[in-house]
């Protein structure tokens, strides 16, 4: 799984690689679930968040929340998710942190 592989390399290393794929994804490359992965906005979390860093798995978790309206997530990554924000401000829910 990309996710998981992309989450082994340092964050200097993963934001060569979202350029990369962001390329690839513009000329009809790549494609998840039938729709373009959006990985520019991928690069865009992980510079929004790179104090935190946000890595490739969780700016990917908070695109498909984003995409899907599902805000619950499962996570040992407590606080990290704390700080990301979905539009409008929104929290993600750990559903076992309630």
């Amino acid at each position: 799984m990309l996710t998981e592989a992309l989450a082994l390399l340092a964050p200097a290393q993963q934001l060569r690689c979202l350029d990369w794929l962001a390329d690839a994804s513009r000329a009809g490359l790549l494609a998840v679930d039938r729709e373009p992965l959006d990985f520019g906005a991928v690069e865009k979390l992980a510079r929004k968040y790179a104090d935190q860093p946000m890595d490739f798995a969780g700016a990917s978790v908070v695109i498909l929340a984003t995409r899907t309206g599902i805000r619950e997530i499962l996570t040992a990554d407590r606080r990290d998710f704390a700080v990301y924000r979905l539009a409008g401000r929104t929290r993600l829910i750990d559903v076992l942190g309630q």
